[in-house]
């Protein structure tokens, strides 16, 4: 009889903050408020190598403590290795989730707190939003362009980030002052304040006249979020070593959007295209 398999450890699962919570405002317009915060309530697995410079360090494999120069931190008793199904594997889960959060005209911050909508269904508002024509925008290309280019490789992971936020540092809030910019560059305060979009329904709730600025900025904080949640590539660019990245990164979203841009491919078929 086959023996099972052990369940996989997860480690720092149950860490509790230090410091307050971060809530930070990115841009308000027309009674609606983005926000970037560490308050979303699915934290995700950390994808980073916990010993990326190879240094000799205690293998992380609870109560083992020999030492090991391996890149996941395990030693040699305790890392996985083809055929031996009796060792669990270890798995560590990021500090914080950190979302990009909407509040709608009449709600607040309590009442949004987890409201985070994904990337995906602004990404649906932007290329549903055409000109007097009915013509796709045509600064959407640029605006996409400008956000892969400032996004990929900066954004610090998950942990990173509610680490240096518990030391007093300032990089979740360099991660909102650079959403903003890429919103202000691409989508100018003084020629698109009061521009709308049909905007969608989350939650239940109808986010009419959604103004295009608060639309962009909800795309490019989600995708920061979901790069920090889910990626590795700020690691890895901060050890000249981008190129070893294993997610797909800012590119992953920004694939869905060229998919509906571009191509007859409907939104289930985008979908898949990008599932991983």
């Amino acid at each position: 009889m086959k023996s099972e398999k052990p369940q996989p450890i997860v480690l720092d699962k149950s860490r509790q903050r230090v410091l307050p919570d971060f809530d930070e405002p990115l841009l308000s317009e027309n009674d609606y408020t983005v926000e970037f915060s560490n308050r979303g309530e699915k934290v995700h697995y950390n994808p980073n190598p916990v010993n990326l410079r190879k240094l000799t360090v205690a293998c992380i494999f609870p109560g083992c403590g020999r030492l090991t120069d391996r890149i996941d931190g395990l030693c040699a008793d305790h890392c996985q290795k083809p055929g031996r199904n009796d060792i669990p594997k270890v798995y560590r889960a990021h500090w914080a989730d950190w979302i990009g959060r909407i509040i709608p005209p009449g709600m607040t911050r309590e009442k949004c707190l987890t409201w985070a909508p994904p990337h995906i269904k602004f990404i649906e508002i932007l290329v549903s939003w055409k000109d007097k024509a009915g013509r796709p925008r045509s600064e959407l290309d640029p605006f996409v362009i400008d956000l892969m280019t400032k996004i990929s490789g900066s954004v610090y992971d998950s942990t990173t980030l509610q680490k240096d936020w518990e030391t007093r540092g300032t990089k979740a809030a360099e991660m909102t002052k650079l959403a903003k910019k890429i919103v202000d560059d691409n989508f100018p305060e003084n020629e698109y304040f009061g521009v709308k979009t049909e905007g969608k329904k989350y939650n239940n709730v109808a986010l009419k006249d959604l103004p295009i600025r608060i639309a962009a900025a909800c795309l490019v904080i989600g995708v920061i979020s979901e790069e920090a949640n889910r990626g590795d590539l700020w690691c890895y660019t901060s050890m000249g070593k981008s190129n070893q990245s294993k997610r797909a990164s800012v590119y992953m979203p920004m694939a869905y959007y060229l998919l509906r841009r571009y191509t007859p491919a409907n939104t289930v078929q985008a979908r898949q295209s990008i599932r991983h």
